[in-house]
């Protein structure tokens, strides 16, 4: 291998040289800072992020993901292992600082009302089982799980932030 300062490979104090890609700036470690400054510079508008308790509400969401053509979700769960969790709540995204939280299981003293988990299920199952529009998650194999094992098959799964970040860093 090439090295820097006039070193031979085998010594102690031996640099790599530095690669076309990193001259580039094309590196996944370079293009990781890149898409990070882009989404710190978006501003944080809290009246962006929505609690979802209608079912109306619920159905804007959805058909905006519909019409932007992707959408990125999460669950929320019980338990860390995805044959016993059991569904808390859902978040979906269709843009960088824009999303809702649809509680479905919260169960404290004085829980606000929220929409039953079987309504949920089935006016989410369009977006999530169509394979023509793509999903973005976080840690994808275990909401795959807990989604199946409740009777949505989720199709067009695209990226995993999770996945991104391990390749990229």
């Amino acid at each position: 291998p090439q090295t820097r300062a006039g070193t031979y490979p085998g010594a102690a104090n031996a640099v790599p040289a530095a690669s076309a890609a990193d001259a580039a700036g094309q590196t996944p470690a370079h293009r990781a800072g890149e898409i990070a400054a882009r989404m710190r510079a978006i501003p944080f508008d809290l009246s962006k992020y929505e609690t979802v308790r209608t079912l109306d509400r619920l159905d804007a969401w959805i058909a905006e993901a519909f019409d932007l053509g992707f959408v990125a979700f999460d669950t929320e769960t019980t338990s860390l292992d995805a044959m016993q969790a059991e569904l808390v709540g859902f978040s979906l995204a269709t843009a960088p600082g824009r999303a809702c939280y649809i509680p479905v299981g919260h169960d404290y003293p004085g829980a606000p009302a929220q929409l039953p988990l079987a309504q949920v299920l089935d006016a989410l199952r369009p977006i999530l089982e169509s394979s023509e529009r793509p999903k973005v998650g976080q840690h994808g194999k275990y909401d795959l799980h807990v989604l199946r094992r409740h009777g949505v098959m989720v199709r067009g799964y695209a990226e995993d932030t999770i996945l991104q970040r391990f390749v990229l860093t």
